[in-house]
C-alpha cells in the first residue's frame, strides 16, 4: 500500500512575505497589527487574509490609534496600504500617521509631514521620484556565542549555528516596530510604498439606486483592483501584503439606505465579499464600527465574519472611575481571536479583559491587576484593627487563652 503523499504545497508555505513570521501554533503566515502587547495577547499577530474587527468608543477617538498603528506598521514594512473613510479625507489620515521611534531604528529620521502627489482624491498612488530614498537599516550584528562552563561539549555546535541565531534574532526584532505618536511618518517613507485612498463622497450614485449600497458595491470593487495591482496573490513570485483601512464602517456618513433592514443585509453581504477576496490573497484588513449604530444581532454577525475583535471603553467621568484604575484611560476587551485552519477553540492565557493608557509618545495596554483585598478599603486601618484583635486574644505568655469562646469566631475561620 502506498504511503501518503502530499500533492501540493500550502498557499503560503511557498511564498516569503517581507515584514512577517510563522505561527509558532498553525503554521500561519503573522503581520503585526501595530502594538505589540496587542500582538501578543492575540496569538502573536494578525495572520494573512484576516479581518480585524476594532469597536469603536462612543465617546472619544483612541479606536482611530489602533488604524494608525496598523497603517504605520505596513509603511514601516514597506507593506501597500488602502485607506477608505468617509468621516476624514483619506490622504490626511495617512499624513497624520506616527513616525518611527528612533529607539525602534536609528537610521530613519522623522520630521513633519508633506502630502504626497496623488492622481485624485479616490485612488492616490506616491511618487517614488519625489522624495528622497531612504537608507536602508543597518544589519543587526550576530550575536558572539555564549561561554558554557557546564556543557562545555556543546559549544562546537553553538559555533555551527551562529548564521542561524542571527536570521531568528533579525526576524524576531523586526517583526513590532515602536512608533512616536508626537512626530508625523517621513515623507520618504511613504514615497516608498503604494498608497490608495477611498473617499465614499466623491462616488457618484445613479439615480434610483441605494447609495449605501452602491457605495459598497464601488468600495468592493476597488479593493479587488488594489489587491491585483499590488500583487497580494500567493501565487505571485513578488508577493507584497496590502493592508486596508476602513473607518467607521456603517456610519450615516456612507449614504441613506431604503431602510435600516436593507442597510444591515448590505453591510453583512459586503463583509462576506470582502471576507473571500482577502482570504485568497496576501492582505489584511483592519476595520471599525460604531456599535451604537447597529443592532446587538448585527453585531453578533459581524464578529462572526471577522477573525479578530477587540472594543475600546475609554473612562468618560474621572469621578467615576475606581481609585485602582486612577491611572488608566479605559478598558481593553478581546472579543474574539483567530482560529483560522483550526479545529481548537482559541486559548487566551493572559484573560479578555485589560487596560489602556495614552501616553505622549504611545498607547500602552496591559492586564489588569488589582491590589490586595486589604488594601482596597482602607490598608493601614483594616490591618491594624485585625492585629489588635488578635492581640487581645493572646494570654501574656504569648499564647492563645484557653478560655471558651474568647477567640473570635472570624479569626479562626479559614
Amino acid at each position: 500500500m502506498a504511503s501518503f503523499v502530499r500533492k501540493g504545497k500550502g498557499r503560503q508555505a511557498s511564498v516569503a512575505v517581507p515584514g512577517s513570521r510563522k505561527s509558532v501554533q498553525n503554521g500561519l503566515t503573522l503581520v503585526s497589527c501595530g502594538l505589540h502587547e496587542v500582538d501578543s495577547l492575540i496569538g502573536g499577530g494578525l495572520p494573512l487574509g484576516s479581518l480585524f474587527l476594532v469597536e469603536q468608543d462612543l465617546s472619544s477617538s483612541y479606536y482611530e490609534l489602533m488604524l494608525r498603528y496598523f497603517l504605520v506598521e505596513g509603511v514601516a514594512k514597506k507593506h501597500s496600504i488602502y485607506v477608505a473613510s468617509a468621516e476624514s479625507d483619506p490622504e490626511k489620515f495617512v499624513q497624520n500617521l506616527p513616525a518611527l521611534s528612533v529607539a525602534g531604528s536609528s537610521s530613519r529620521n522623522s520630521s513633519s509631514f508633506t502630502p504626497s502627489s496623488s492622481s485624485s482624491k479616490k485612488t492616490a498612488q506616491s511618487s517614488l521620484s519625489s522624495s528622497p530614498p531612504l537608507s536602508p537599516p543597518s544589519p543587526l550584528s550576530t550575536p558572539s556565542a555564549p561561554k558554557m562552563k557546564i556543557a562545555w561539549q556543546y559549544e562546537k555546535y553553538l559555533h555551527d549555528d551562529q548564521s542561524l541565531i542571527g536570521r531568528i534574532g533579525t526576524q524576531t526584532a523586526s517583526f513590532a516596530d515602536k512608533f512616536d505618536l508626537s512626530k508625523k511618518v517621513n515623507p520618504g517613507s511613504l514615497g516608498l510604498i503604494k498608497t490608495y485612498t477611498f473617499d465614499p463622497a466623491t462616488v457618484e450614485v445613479p439615480s434610483g439606486v441605494d447609495p449605501f449600497q452602491f457605495r459598497l458595491s464601488s468600495l468592493y470593487t476597488h479593493i479587488s483592483d488594489a489587491i491585483n495591482a499590488v500583487n497580494s496573490k500567493f501565487s505571485s513570485p513578488s508577493c507584497n501584503v496590502l493592508r486596508i483601512c476602513i473607518q467607521s464602517l456603517g456610519s450615516p456618513f456612507w449614504g441613506s439606505s431604503s431602510s435600516p433592514r436593507s442597510r444591515t443585509v448590505a453591510l453583512i453581504r459586503f463583509l462576506h465579499a470582502l471576507r473571500g477576496v482577502v482570504r485568497e490573497s496576501a492582505a489584511v484588513v483592519a476595520l471599525s464600527v460604531d456599535p451604537s449604530l447597529f443592532e446587538e444581532s448585527t453585531l453578533a454577525q459581524m464578529r462572526h465574519l471577522c477573525d479578530v475583535c477587540v472594543r475600546l471603553e475609554s473612562f468618560v467621568e474621572k469621578a467615576l472611575v475606581p481609585p485602582d484604575f486612577a491611572d488608566f484611560h479605559g478598558f481593553f476587551y478581546i472579543n474574539k481571536v483567530s482560529v483560522v485552519n483550526s479545529l481548537m477553540p482559541a486559548m487566551l492565557p493572559h484573560g479578555r479583559d485589560h487596560t489602556f493608557v495614552l501616553k505622549r509618545k504611545k498607547l500602552h495596554i496591559a492586564g489588569i491587576e488589582l491590589q490586595p483585598e486589604l488594601k482596597l478599603g482602607g490598608p493601614a486601618s483594616e490591618k491594624e484593627k485585625a492585629e489588635t484583635k488578635l492581640k487581645q486574644t493572646l494570654s501574656p505568655e504569648g499564647n492563645l487563652s484557653r478560655t471558651p469562646g474568647s477567640i473570635p469566631e472570624a479569626l479562626i475561620d479559614f
